[in-house]
């Protein structure tokens, strides 16, 4: 929880976070970084090493009364595919 109200405090706009609903709740997240990111994360500490943009994924979290129902893998794919884009 600090790590996300420091985040805010920094002027992030929410961009970083892929969020899961299920009827209206949320049941997951999963943070995603990349060089526009507000703030350096532990998922892209090692990017400065590559010459091509690079981007990170995690933590991640699901609901433990939703788990094992495949959320998980789908919002680390789309995490996937925004990084990508």
């Amino acid at each position: 929880m600090s790590e996300a109200i420091k985040y805010f405090e920094m002027n992030g706009d929410g961009r970083e976070f892929v969020i899961l609903k299920k009827k209206g709740r949320i049941i997951g997240f999963c943070r995603i970084n990349d060089s526009n990111s507000p703030s350096i994360a532990q998922n892209v500490y090692w990017s400065p090493l590559f010459k091509h943009e690079t981007g990170g994924i995690g933590p991640l979290g699901i609901d433990e009364d939703e788990q094992k129902q495949g959320y998980g893998l789908a919002i680390v794919q789309a995490a996937m595919a925004y990084l990508e884009k």
